[in-house]
């Protein structure tokens, strides 16, 4: 896991950059490619992503939209601390 934690922690130094990547990724033919994009934008916490993901509730694999409703309700569970 140190690998995924360091390639997590350059994904959010790059930003608005890696969200655009990783937004892309999700309309991929791959579908584990669309499912580790949407667990990185849960963990971005970025509440534009939120469209994007409900789209991928409706995936063909149960693993992509698994990964949507997870990342959504991290990024709800985010917003709610930033509140607070």
């Amino acid at each position: 896991a140190p690998a995924k934690e360091f390639a997590q922690a350059q994904l959010k130094q790059m930003g608005e950059v890696a969200v655009r990547a990783l937004l892309s990724a999700t309309r991929s033919a791959e579908q584990d490619l669309r499912a580790a994009a949407a667990e990185l934008l849960g963990q971005l916490g970025q509440p534009h992503a939120l469209p994007t993901l409900k789209l991928l509730l409706r995936d063909a694999d149960v693993r992509v939209r698994a990964s949507a409703e997870a990342a959504m309700k991290l990024i709800d569970s985010k917003q709610v601390t930033l509140k607070a």
